[in-house]
């Protein structure tokens, strides 16, 4: 499972809006040290981006355990493949005829 944030077009101009209208007084405040001022900048940006881009959780499809490429599906191909080589060699009527024959059953 994997987490993403979808970066929207809506999201932009709500993130713009809001930091916008933030009130940034605590920068000018002597009171607070730079490392302080930083802090409250960096946790009013990240709650902002955390509400404008949610995460969204993507699920990947489980497999259902359904093996659709048997052996015999793979021998059905090399047999085909084979055919294919032979008639381009030695073409005939017989080989062509099975060639195409195989060649329909593989497809079903």
């Amino acid at each position: 499972m994997d987490d993403y944030r979808p970066l929207t077009e809506e999201g932009f101009q709500h993130s713009h809006c809001i930091l916008a209208d933030l009130q940034w007084e605590f920068v000018d405040d002597l009171n607070l040290t730079a490392g302080m001022c930083f802090e409250i900048f960096h946790d009013r940006l990240l709650k902002d981006f955390q509400a404008d881009f949610p995460l969204v959780k993507v699920r990947r499809k489980t497999d259902s355990g359904v093996r659709w490429f048997t052996d015999e599906f793979r021998k059905t191909r090399s047999e085909v493949e084979l055919l294919n080589e032979m008639f381009i060699l030695y073409p005939s009527d017989e080989i062509k005829s099975d060639r195409n024959n195989l060649r329909n059953e593989y497809r079903q």
